[in-house]
């Protein structure tokens, strides 16, 4: 009987143990009802923050329109120019002299920007805000690669330079240039051409290196042959170099021209463009 009884207790042990046992989570499923309060809340929070982040902005814009800090003054203590060397700084402080006074929000960066690539001699620019109350501008530059020649004009008493994109480009101010002065470029001719010629001058002033500064004048009015002139022995010769193996050709002139003075006198210009072949023209005295 006392074995019984014990079992009996553990078998109501084990119904209760079973009963009272969870062996899933309980799935809740939200109601259309309860999603829709769900996403108002949400929205409503996210209103809060964008009223909030946008009222402390139109607070801090309308601070610094209206604060004495937060104004651009004088050009010559706040505008601050970096890259300069053929355009004077006069010329910028100009196009900027008309936002004195003006709140560091309100200055039109990119306008500005616009009225210096407008100057010939500047090929980028950038215009930075340098909070509280200054302005830098960095400009890039036109890279001069020669003094042009006007076609058709003997003298030289209005020279203009080109940079290597065809641009031509008067001189701003008195400036020291070591460059070759090249004819045969003009405004009337198209920019492909234009390209074209003033590509086989840097190739030629490329390959001549150090000895470059021997050159007096380029003719590049034929693009298929560069015509230099060079002072030799207080006499201008012209050399005809082609379109291409420069230093050499260069080399052999320097190499024969004293047996070629010697037979023919005075030289006035060498064709060295063919291949085992050079005419020389005497200069008749």
């Amino acid at each position: 009987m006392p074995k019984k009884a014990k079992l009996s207790n553990q078998g109501q042990g084990s119904e209760e143990s079973a009963y009272l046992r969870r062996t899933k989570p309980v799935n809740v499923r939200r109601g259309t009802a309860a999603w829709a309060r769900l996403i108002a809340r949400w929205s409503v929070q996210g209103l809060v923050v964008f009223g909030l982040v946008f009222g402390a902005q139109h607070s801090i814009g309308r601070y610094v329109e209206a604060s004495p800090s937060f104004r651009f003054g004088a050009v010559e203590n706040c505008l601050r120019v970096s890259g300069l060397r053929f355009v004077g700084e006069s010329a910028i402080r100009r196009i900027f002299e008309s936002e004195q006074g003006r709140s560091m929000a309100a200055i039109p960066t990119e306008t500005l920007q616009v009225k210096l690539l407008a100057m010939p001699w500047i090929k980028q620019a950038r215009v930075l805000r340098v909070w509280p109350s200054q302005i830098w501008v960095h400009v890039e530059e036109r890279q001069p690669v020669a003094w042009v020649r006007k076609v058709g004009s003997a003298d030289f008493t209005s020279p203009r330079l080109v940079d290597r994109h065809g641009v031509f480009l008067d001189p701003t101010r008195d400036f020291d240039l070591e460059l070759p002065v090249v004819s045969g470029l003009d405004d009337g001719m198209s920019t492909a051409e234009r390209l074209t010629r003033i590509a086989l001058l840097q190739d030629l002033m490329k390959e001549l290196g150090p000895e470059r500064a021997q050159v007096s004048e380029i003719d590049v009015a034929d693009s298929s042959n560069a015509r230099v002139l060079i002072l030799y022995d207080g006499d201008v010769v012209e050399l005809q170099l082609g379109a291409a193996r420069f230093r050499h050709r260069w080399e052999f002139f320097h190499k024969y021209v004293r047996s070629w003075k010697k037979k023919y006198g005075r030289i006035g210009s060498v064709d060295l463009r063919f291949q085992g072949q050079v005419a020389v023209r005497r200069v008749d005295s």
